[in-house]
């Protein structure tokens, strides 16, 4: 994604297909019913019987022969093994959102590996320290989220469709039930825990066991595949990077390519908790964990929005902040980002609201006072990009 670009633009939500043969596209549905099944230590054993395998098999040389995927990932298709397009292959027939989110991550890791900016010195001199090829990381980008596939209810788990004044409801009866209060006395517990993790971004549903929205036999799916139901929602979606290290680990891949897959995704740089890998791959995780933030926050799903450049940019130096995301790291990323953008700046402006009226025109209550709002957040957002580049690291 080209940082001089308001917002990333939507791929098709399925790769080109030729074929009209009935009895080929069946196949293809019976693989992609198999991925979703939301375990993924069963989806593996499912693709090892001799009777399905023929069907995954079909499939990685479908995604193989795509040309579109194939122009992608040119600069790092000699370098792919057999094992690497059956993950790739899995990750495609589970959800092809996540699919096209990782080819986005690798390509913005690839190109921060190649630049001639700082950024690309200090990438290169990180893995030449730490002893980590090159491709191990662009791979490690291009697959860091196979995991999702071990998480079952995906259209309520991975895209959790309720709203803001839902999730609030959830925890006032939550804490309700909880504290043994009344609504205003839970009204209060809330607003103090959330003021209380400001500096990490606390939402609602950071604090109510997801529990509180399923059924008893979503629950006992969820306990099936090895997940704990009382868990906050995030906390459950973030259970697919451990899924990532044991599918990778079932692949045969060495241990680095676990470890970075396994902890591609928010753990504080200082925290205390231990961690069963090497402080090494841990750093160079960072670099990863940065390109899929980056993209997880800008792009448009099925279930959000995406967030226009410049303000996907202040939320990552909010994580800076927070201790999620290398200070230097970030600064010298976003250095180079703001770079290519200043080229083209006047450009952005004038196409930005047009940009906003596509990315926002299903909406039925949108209105050229929300454009308004939203250009005026950018250029706010300029200013405090500016500010946090100034500072030294």
């Amino acid at each position: 994604m080209p940082p001089e670009k308001p917002f990333i633009e939507q791929e098709p939500l399925h790769i080109e297909d030729h074929s009209s043969d009935e009895h080929v596209l069946d196949r293809e549905r019976r693989a992609r019913t198999l991925c979703q099944s939301g375990n993924h230590q069963a989806i593996l054993e499912n693709f090892r019987d001799p009777e399905n395998r023929p069907l995954l098999q079909e499939q990685i040389l479908r995604l193989r022969s795509d040309t579109r995927i194939r122009e992608k990932l040119s600069d790092i298709i000699p370098a792919l093994s057999p094992a690497h397009w059956e993950i790739l292959t899995l990750l495609e027939l589970f959800d092809t959102e996540t699919f096209h989110h990782c080819i986005r991550t690798y390509q913005i890791v690839e190109r921060k590996l190649e630049s001639t900016h700082p950024i690309g010195n200090f990438l290169r001199s990180e893995l030449e320290r730490e002893g980590i090829p090159k491709t191990t990381l662009a791979i490690a980008a291009l697959l860091h989220d196979v995991g999702k596939i071990g998480i079952p209810l995906k259209d309520l788990v991975l895209n959790n469709p309720l709203t803001d004044h839902e999730w609030h409801r959830l925890c006032i009866k939550h804490f309700c039930s909880q504290d043994r209060c009344d609504e205003g006395q839970a009204e209060i517990t809330l607003n103090g825990k959330l003021t209380a993790g400001a500096t990490h971004n606390l939402r609602e549903k950071d604090l109510v066991p997801f529990s509180c929205c399923l059924t008893p036999e979503q629950q006992s799916l969820l306990v099936r595949s090895g997940i704990d139901p009382d868990q906050t929602l995030g906390e459950i979606i973030n259970t697919h990077q451990d899924f990532s290290g044991e599918i990778a680990r079932a692949y045969g891949l060495d241990d680095t390519f676990v470890a970075l897959v396994s902890n591609h995704h928010e753990r504080p740089l200082d925290g205390e908790e231990p961690h069963p890998v090497s402080q090494s791959a841990l750093r160079i995780a960072t670099i990863l964990r940065f390109a899929d933030v980056f993209d997880a926050i800008h792009s448009a799903r099925t279930y959000k929005k995406g967030n226009p450049f410049l303000t996907t940019i202040t939320i990552l130096i909010q994580k800076s902040h927070d201790g999620f995301i290398d200070p230097q790291l970030a600064h010298l990323w976003i250095d180079e980002d703001m770079r290519i953008f200043e080229a083209s700046r006047e450009d952005y402006f004038r196409i930005l609201p047009e940009a906003i009226d596509r990315e926002h025109a299903s909406e039925a209550d949108y209105s050229p006072e929300i454009r308004e709002a939203i250009v005026a957040k950018e250029k706010e957002a300029l200013q405090t990009i500016h500010e946090f580049l100034k500072k030294t690291f």
